[in-house]
């Protein structure tokens, strides 16, 4: 996710979990490390 959210790899379609329509940005990552660290809970 997080090389993605950077353009190492390409952005699974899977992962734009904020739904602004970029895959595996920035803000999905930091939604993944929110939930990681319990702040939010993904559905």
């Amino acid at each position: 996710m997080r090389n993605a959210s950077v353009g190492l790899i390409t952005p699974d379609s899977r992962y734009d979990l904020n739904d602004n329509g970029i895959n595996a940005d920035a803000g999905d990552y930091a939604m993944m490390q929110d939930a990681h660290r319990g702040k939010i809970v993904l559905g």
